[in-house]
Parts: structure tokens; C-alpha cells; sequence
């Protein structure tokens, strides 16, 4: 890659030198000679490093926009709301001692009168009674079965509880 920085000494020959030397080493070394001239072969050898040189060139323009990439694309400005609005977590429940189970809520975001309780047969489960003040919810409940309880809040989301039987 940095082949151009560490080129060291040329040395020239001229071909016919070049080519007897080929010659001799070869007849010394009890080969047969060859009979292509050196110039057509080192036309050859740069011809068949042509592919890698262009390769060579292409790899480094893809590595240095790899390393520009970062610099081409800006973060985008988008403005985050935040609520000041607590979630809704549930804080506390039980069954009291008229059959209701009583849930109470932490958030001030709910809207109690919206509120719907499905049993598992998707039948509607009025509410006995509710506290904004508290946030508590009461609704008959019978050991056993199944429900779902969708609050909504003031903010358009609903808190999905599922209310099933252990096994």
C-alpha cells in the first residue's frame, strides 16, 4: 500500500546486458534457457500488476470515505417532550371484606369514569366505587376468574392490567 514511501535504489541495466545475465544464470544453474527477451518479459510482470494496482487504489478511496463517513451525516434536531407527568404504576391492592378488589394508583393523570373491567367472558364489570382524591378503584371479584382492566389516562395512553388465576 505505501509501496511508493519506501522505494529503495533503481538500479538500470540495459536489455541486452539484462538478458545474457538471464541467460548465464540459468545455463549455470542447468536450466534451459529461455527464449522470451527480458523486456518482454518485464512488460509482462507490469501488465499482470496492472488489476492490483487499480484494486489498490480503489481499496484506499473506500477506506478513507469509511473514515469521512462519520462527518457527511449530521445528527438530526429533534425535540423531546417529557411529561411531568409521573407514570402509572399500581402501589397497592386487596380484596376487602365485601368482595371488591381495591386497587390504588400512583399518577395523576387517570380518568376514573373511563375506566373498563372485562371479565373472561368480555362481559363489562361495573365499579363499585372510585377515588380520584385516593386514586383508588373498587370492583366485585370472585376468586378464580379472569380480568382485564384498561385505564386511560389524560396523556391518550391506557394501562392494561391482566388479572389471572395462579395454577
Amino acid at each position: 500500500m505505501f509501496r511508493y514511501k519506501n522505494k529503495k535504489k533503481k538500479y538500470t541495466m540495459d536489455t541486452k546486458a539484462a538478458n545474457d545475465t538471464l541467460q548465464n544464470i540459468l545455463a549455470a544453474s542447468g536450466l534451459e534457457p529461455v527464449p522470451i527477451p527480458v523486456d518482454v518479459l518485464k512488460l509482462r510482470a507490469s501488465v499482470n500488476t496492472q488489476p492490483y494496482k487499480r484494486w489498490e487504489l480503489v481499496s484506499i478511496i473506500v477506506l478513507i470515505l469509511t473514515f469521512l463517513m462519520p462527518f457527511a451525516f449530521r445528527p438530526a434536531k429533534v425535540a423531546v417532550h417529557v411529561s411531568p407527568m409521573k407514570e402509572l404504576q399500581l402501589s397497592e391492592h386487596h380484596v376487602d371484606s365485601e368482595g371488591n378488589l381495591v386497587m390504588t394508583f400512583v399518577g395523576d393523570d387517570v380518568i376514573y369514569d373511563s375506566i373498563v373491567i372485562l371479565d373472561q367472558e368480555s362481559n363489562e364489570v361495573p365499579v363499585t366505587f372510585y377515588d380520584e382524591k385516593n386514586g383508588t378503584i373498587a370492583f366485585p371479584y370472585t376468586d378464580g376468574e379472569t380480568y382485564n382492566i384498561m385505564i386511560p389516562t389524560g396523556s391518550g395512553h391506557t394501562l392494561h392490567l391482566l388479572i389471572s388465576p395462579r395454577k
